[in-house]
């Protein structure tokens, strides 16, 4: 372990040289050829120091609070919350870089990782180097359940010798830090009205008061994951159930109920309304091969509709919206390959035309009639957008009802990130096209 000094550490307060500390490090690591070529270099942070993340991490559903979610059974959440019953992770995200000559090629990699990943890497590691069992007893269940090992993160290495960037020279660097102090203080920044916020919010792709990150895609790393979340209404019960998978890998799942919420308490309130949440969430982990069902009550929803919003892993998204009323059709989205197919059945007795309406890609929209009592297959061929997908499943005349999934179909292989998130300010991306259609070279 390399515990950087306070000036080379990027915190915010020293923020100068841990560039070239690293840089450093580094040189004297692939300097000898015998040395670098059985070396795996591991960068990270001990927290994120106030910078901000967008994304909220995933954390363990509370073992004595029901309303907060569930786990497989065997997974021990209790060690995941302090004496006051808050989380303890996991915690907002941090870099983390692995330099070696087995993750070559400047890949990405999106599986879920925390710090005992390190130590589950190094379990795996010492044990296939001396053929005995090595397992540190500090981490818990539900950690080693939703938390990588890290393995996912590297590919074969055929032996050749790699070029290697120049390091960081160290005066020019130095003096580029001196010469900051005399530059003038950022400057020109607008308040946005509401108007314009509104306009963000409508064409976020293409408007001009949003900042601009690096256009393009990466190579991805091949995840281990096959995640499901397959929602349906419950007319007997009255609710909306979802049934939460992992197949190949563990995984985290947050659920959201973005419009009101009647608390899990709300019918003791007998002589006043019952509190509303604006916003409520709840917590999932699932184990390997496992499976969780969960349901919300109709009656829990403020106006009586359902609304939910599921997250899980490398953008693994599901949105449920609809009500009592609701067209009598099943949706399974299923994975076949690197594509999806969707498994429409109409269980009523009118006939129903479904439309699958691409969200992000480009695809064209696809549509199904389905006479009463009839099953049919909705493929969709992902080759154009390198697996990822962003759908909504929609009836016609149904105006409430909706079912939106995206994400990426893994099948083993690597492949690129997500051409939505490359897309830059060009013309292609503000007329609501993908910057690439094609695969590169």
């Amino acid at each position: 372990w390399l515990v950087a000094p306070e000036n080379f550490s990027d915190h915010p307060s020293a923020p100068w040289y841990g560039a070239w500390y690293v840089s450093e490090v580094l040189d004297i690591l692939t300097k000898n050829p015998e040395v670098w070529k059985k070396t795996i270099f591991i960068l990270t942070y001990d927290e994120n120091d106030g910078y901000y993340d967008h994304v909220p991490p995933f954390v363990a559903p509370h073992p004595d609070l029901p309303g907060s979610g569930a786990a497989s059974p065997g997974l021990d959440t209790r060690l995941e919350f302090d004496g006051k019953g808050k989380p303890v992770g996991l915690g907002y995200r941090v870099p983390m870089v692995i330099a070696s000559p087995w993750s070559r090629g400047g890949q990405v990699c999106s599986q879920v990782f925390d710090h005992t990943s390190v130590l589950q890497f190094l379990e795996v590691f010492l044990a296939e180097k001396t053929g005995k069992a090595v397992r540190e007893s500090n981490i818990g269940s539900w950690r080693r359940a939703i938390c990588g090992d890290l393995t996912s993160a590297f590919r074969p290495h055929d032996g050749e010798h790699d070029a290697h960037p120049l390091p960081v020279q160290r005066d020019p660097f130095v003096e580029q830090i001196h010469r900051a102090r005399f530059m003038e203080s950022p400057s020109g920044f607008k308040e946005l009205s509401d108007a314009e916020i509104q306009e963000v919010i409508a064409n976020p792709l293409s408007n001009a008061h949003l900042p601009r990150q690096e256009p393009g895609m990466r190579p991805s790393c091949a995840l281990p994951y096959e995640l499901h979340a397959e929602g349906r209404l419950n007319r007997e019960t009255s609710s909306f159930e979802i049934v939460f998978e992992a197949a190949n890998a563990g995984a985290p799942y947050h659920v959201y109920a973005p419009g009101g919420y009647y608390a899990d308490d709300a019918a003791s309130y007998t002589d006043a309304p019952a509190p509303v949440e604006e916003v409520r969430r709840w917590s999932f982990s699932v184990v390997s091969k496992g499976q969780i069902a969960y349901s919300w009550p109709l009656a829990s929803f403020e106006d009586g509709h359902y609304h939910l919003r599921t997250y899980g892993p490398n953008g693994f998204y599901r949105e449920y919206a609809g009500g009592a009323d609701d067209p009598d059709i099943e949706v399974a989205c299923r994975y076949v390959g690197e594509n999806l197919v969707f498994q429409l059945a109409n269980t009523g007795s009118q006939a129903l035309e479904v439309i699958a309406a691409d969200q992000a890609y480009g695809a064209k929209a696809v549509m199904r009639r389905l006479a009463s009592g009839e099953r049919q297959t909705l493929p969709v061929d992902l080759a154009e957008s390198f697996r990822w997908y962003d759908l909504v499943v929609t009836v016609t005349g149904a105006d409430g009802f909706s079912r939106r999934y995206a994400g990426r179909v893994e099948n083993g292989q690597p492949g690129m990130s997500d051409p939505l998130i490359g897309r830059n300010g060009s013309a292609t991306a503000q007329a609501g096209q993908p910057v690439l259609r094609s695969r590169p070279d």
